[in-house]
C-alpha cells in the first residue's frame, strides 16, 4: 500500500463514492481546509493506494506544540475499505511520516463497519498495539448523532432520551446554558 498526496477533488469523490460514514467528514477537504485556515495548521491530504487505485484517505494536520517539535493527527483516520487493509495501511503510514514528525495519531474508520476499533476482536485492537501505538484518551467522540433542524425546539427535545432532555434542562438552570437560532454571517 502506498500513501501519495491527493487533490481536493480525489478526496470529496472518494467519500462521495462510499456509504454515510459517522465522522467521516472529518477527513475531508473542506474540514481540512477550515483547520489550515482557523488554526494555521499545515495540512496533508493523502490517499492509500493499492497499485493506481485508491482504497483509503488518510489527511493529516501536522500541529506543532512547540518549535522543533511537529506531530500527525488523523482524525477519524485513515478511512479504509476493510479492517484487513489496517495492517498495511499502517505500515506504510509510518514508513511516510517517520522523517516528518516525532508523533502519529491515528483514529482508524472502516466504510461500512458497524463496530469502530475499540470493539473489535483483540487481534484487530492489538495491532495497533504491536506497530507500536499506545492507547490513549479520544479527541473525537466515539458516536455524532444527526438532528433535523427544521423540527421545533420541543419537537426536538421530545425525540431525545428522558435522560438527555433532564441533563439538557440541568445545564440550562445550573449553568446558563441558552439555545438560541443563529444565522449565517
Amino acid at each position: 500500500m502506498d500513501v501519495r498526496s491527493i487533490t481536493k477533488a480525489e478526496i470529496d469523490g472518494f467519500l462521495t463514492r462510499q456509504p454515510p460514514l459517522p465522522g467521516s467528514f472529518l477527513q475531508s477537504s473542506y474540514w481540512l481546509g477550515l483547520i489550515e485556515c482557523a488554526h494555521g495548521q499545515a495540512v496533508e491530504l493523502l490517499g492509500l493506494f493499492e497499485g493506481r487505485q485508491l482504497v483509503g484517505l488518510a489527511s493529516a494536520i501536522l500541529a506543532r506544540p512547540r518549535p522543533g517539535y511537529t506531530y500527525a493527527y488523523l482524525p477519524r483516520g485513515p478511512i479504509l475499505q476493510s479492517w484487513s487493509q489496517l495492517e498495511p495501511a499502517i505500515r506504510s503510514l509510518k514508513e511516510y511520516f517517520k522523517p516528518k514528525v516525532f508523533w502519529l495519531r491515528v483514529e482508524p474508520m472502516v466504510i461500512g463497519a458497524v463496530e469502530p476499533l475499540p470493539s473489535l476482536p483483540s487481534a484487530e485492537k492489538n495491532l495497533l498495539k504491536f506497530a507500536g501505538f499506545n492507547r490513549v484518551g479520544e479527541i473525537q467522540p466515539r458516536a455524532t448523532v444527526i438532528v433535523d433542524l427544521a423540527k421545533s425546539l420541543p419537537e426536538i427535545l421530545r425525540l431525545m432520551h428522558p435522560k438527555t432532555r433532564y441533563n439538557i434542562k440541568l445545564a440550562e438552570h445550573k449553568f446558563g446554558l441558552e439555545f438560541r437560532w443563529g444565522r449565517v454571517e
